[in-house]
């Protein structure tokens, strides 16, 4: 690993003893005063401003912030923007630096009140090139800790990220056992860990970090005096050779007057592209002793780039557990909220609770337009991204090329952008999200996703399911045409899919202008404003949550895609949590044998892709979990078994469940063309169990009569329409069987709402969308 030092040059244009300006009624001060502190390898530097209202001035002052930044390492965390300080109130805004590169970055803060604005001295930062290893940052630690009234007890975590591709072997703290977490004045502070909360290792136990994973520890500090100082935290790897050093200044004061701090934990991603939907995540901490009630969470926007669409209250209340909740001792919360710009600029947004408020700042940018796809990573895992066909404009394709690392707390997710050239006038396509993925002297391995790529990661073929399906068609070269997700096949990374084109406003289109230029696989899905506007019609969230189907008694376990931790089991008896009983391949990569198995969960299987793998795959599957005996899977559709007449002959109930042709029969119910045969025609609009959402179905459905052997037939274990039921439930906007499209089939062709400006559409795929992952393992 090539030694490496960043050198930083502070600019200051006022007092740089003491980095101080007494300018009424607002002053500033930095901390550390000489600016970001040297950033070694491995290590996340940050400075922090405070602003404060003289105390001799008559009336409350209101704050505004903008920053000016050459570079997007840089993560700010802002509780002054739009903040109303009375006389003596301070508030603070942390800069946080994690270089990657060479180019020069610089940043300048720019303070507002009143009419004057106040620019601050430019910090610049230089660096040389290194090779990858542990980076460590902190999260959760206020910018300013109270002494009393009340007394804060923050808890804080460091993380430890592998940012190469090989795997890396440490510990937290020195090979003396100590120093796993430090403070540069015990006099002010002091640190201890928090009981059971190091997943980094010891000197006597140290740990394996696979490349993109991460380990975390826990810290909490105890104010001693006011007064400035610096929390850090130390990993020690390589035998020794090599040490992460993260650290983060904060200030101790007398009386803060609340027990609560926030931080955009999900802060925007870079670059981030106008239309693009960024899902914000910011967490609310009480440092107290006793539980505390927070006030609602609001959100507010400043800056260049005006008038961005913010989906908050009311649409973000399933991911909202902040708003007028009790917060216990110690305790925090988060809540998410999505973010859409309309226009290209500067943006500021800010959440505020109980007058506590945290900040992302980014610019924005316009797209390419060039079939360009911008892969996002918010997953606590890190996924490889895969070009099933039919060509992959990956240059220089190695293991490291497709892997976007795992989110990290505070940090802006990992990006990864290709551009897809059509061949000819078309191009039909589809991306890959694969995890667990290893490198041998082989071949390239992943645990899902699998794609048999060889040294260099790149696909052969389509890919080994069960995975989420990502698709895109381009009818023409300088055209879009539809872009979906698909768990017709199972299902493992949770997923959205959003074209960079403005929602419409062209209301003639009825229900289908909701799918244009929307999220497939959205949380928080944009609400479809056809006058007069109703709450209840708005396109489902997808929660990514699943519940499996338990029928016929027993049968779960059929459906939980898991890794091969046990062997082959003869019953799921001996499976004991957190380890899942499940379905698996058992080697890797996923082809051939499946067996009866206990270990971590990857995703989930459909009876789809079950019965689309051969009988002779299940051998060694015990018949009590066997999906050809549970689901009878080459059941003749015929009278004689209780199912309607005029299946042709040779049609099973397998073609049943997944929809599969057999001519005249299990053709689309979208209009239907063969009657009460038809496959499918769920009215996911009706009210019932399932809830009702906005679809664009075809008002000639199945001719008002469904095939009754997919929605109700008793002559089969489960009806089909229950089989992918559950799908279904976990994210209405993407295919949970063939002939899904009228609910589940986006577009978008242009950059404009008026719909005039048709373009090379660009897109944005964000796997873990808003951090959200289900029950999946993290480290898969």
């Amino acid at each position: 690993m090539n030694a490496c030092r960043f050198a930083l040059n502070l600019v200051l244009f006022l007092f740089l003893g003491n980095a101080y300006a007494a300018v009424d009624p607002v002053s500033w001060s930095l901390n550390p005063a000489s600016g970001f502190p040297a950033a070694i390898p491995g290590q996340s530097s940050s400075v922090t401003y405070t602003l404060t209202v003289n105390p001799k001035f008559p009336g409350p002052v209101t704050l505004h912030t903008q920053f000016i930044k050459s570079y997007h390492d840089f993560t700010i965390t802002d509780g002054c923007n739009n903040q109303t300080l009375n006389k003596g109130a301070s508030c603070t805004v942390v800069i946080a630096f994690v270089p990657t590169d060479t180019t020069m970055a610089t940043i300048q803060m720019s303070y507002q009140y009143n009419d004057n604005v106040i620019p601050l001295p430019t910090l610049s930062v230089s660096g040389t090139a290194q090779n990858s290893g542990i980076v460590g940052t902190i999260s959760g630690l206020p910018s300013t800790i109270s002494l009393s009234n009340p007394e804060q007890q923050p808890i804080f975590t460091v993380t430890y990220k592998n940012t190469s591709s090989a795997a890396i072997t440490g510990y937290a703290g020195n090979s003396s056992g100590l120093n796993l977490l430090a403070t540069s004045s015990t006099s002010v502070a002091t640190v201890a860990v928090v009981s059971d909360s190091n997943t980094c290792g010891t000197v006597n136990a140290p740990v394996i970090i696979k490349g993109g994973h991460s380990c975390t520890i826990q810290g909490q500090v105890t104010p001693v005096s006011a007064g400035s100082v610096t929390i850090s935290g130390l990993f020690t790897y390589n035998n020794g050779s090599d040490t992460a050093n993260p650290s983060q200044p904060t200030t101790v004061v007398s009386d803060s007057g609340t027990c609560f701090s926030a931080e955009a934990t999900l802060p925007f991603q870079n670059p981030t592209l106008r239309y693009a939907d960024n899902i914000l995540q910011f967490t609310y901490s009480n440092g107290c002793a006793t539980a505390q009630t927070l006030g609602e969470v609001t959100f507010g926007s400043t800056g260049t780039s005006s008038s961005p669409t913010i989906l908050g209250n009311p649409y973000n209340a399933a991911y909202d557990d902040c708003s007028s909740q009790s917060i216990a001792a110690h305790g925090h919360c988060t809540v998410l909220v999505s973010v859409i710009p309309q226009n290209d600029g500067t943006l500021t947004v800010t959440a505020t609770a109980s007058s506590v408020s945290a900040s992302s700042t980014t610019t924005v940018n316009e797209p390419s337009y060039n079939h360009s796809i911008t892969m996002v990573n918010q997953c606590p895992f890190p996924v490889w991204y895969g070009v099933g066909a039919p060509g992959d404009p990956t240059s220089s394709p190695s293991p490291s090329a497709y892997m976007l690392d795992a989110q990290v707390s505070t940090e802006a997710p990992t990006t990864k952008t290709i551009t897809v050239t059509a061949s000819g006038d078309a191009y039909s396509g589809i991306i890959i999200p694969r995890t667990g993925c290893t490198l041998n002297s082989s071949s390239f391995t992943c645990a899902t996703g699998d794609c048999v790529s060889g040294t260099n990661g790149q696909c052969t073929n389509t890919g080994f399911e069960p995975f989420t399906r990502i698709e895109e068609v381009f009818p023409t070269s300088s055209t879009q045409g539809n872009y979906d997700i698909t768990l017709q096949m199972g299902a493992t990374v949770p997923v959205e899919y959003k074209g960079l084109g403005p929602s419409t406003n062209d209301y003639t289109l009825g229900a289908a202008a909701a799918f244009v230029c929307s999220g497939a696989g959205a949380p928080i899905p944009i609400p479809f404003e056809d006058p007069p506007y109703s709450a209840d019609i708005t396109l489902g969230a997808c929660s990514w949550t699943y519940t499996v189907p338990n029928t016929p008694a027993g049968s779960s376990p059929v459906y939980y895609f898991v890794t091969n931790d046990s062997g082959a089991l003869s019953s799921c008896s001996s499976c004991n949590s957190p380890s899942v009983c499940g379905l698996a391949y058992e080697t890797t990569p996923e082809a051939g044998t499946i067996v009866l198995a206990c270990g971590e969960l990857l995703g989930y299987w459909s009876l789809n892709q079950l019965g689309n793998s051969p009988a002779s795959d299940f051998t060694t599957v015990p018949s009590a979990y066997n999906p050809y005996t549970l689901f009878e899977f080459t059941k003749d559709l015929t009278v004689a078994n209780g199912f309607q007449s005029g299946y042709p002959t040779g049609a099973n109930a397998y073609d049943l469940y997944s929809c599969t042709p057999q001519d005249p029969a299990l053709q689309t119910c979208y209009p239907s063309t063969d009657g009460s045969l038809c496959c499918g025609a769920q009215n996911w609009n009706a009210a019932g169990s399932y809830g009702s959402y906005l679809t664009a179905q075809d008002s000639d459905y199945a001719g008002g009569a469904p095939n009754p052997d997919w929605t109700e037939t008793t002559a089969l274990p489960i009806t089909p329409y229950a089989s992918i039921l559950w799908l279904k439930l976990a994210c209405p906007t993407a295919y949970s069987y063939p002939f899904d499209d009228p609910s589940s089939s986006f577009n978008c062709d242009n950059s404009d709402a008026a719909m005039t400006q048709a373009v090379a559409m660009d897109f944005e795929i964000v796997f873990c969308p808003g951090g959200i992952y289900g029950a999946l393992s993290t480290t898969p």
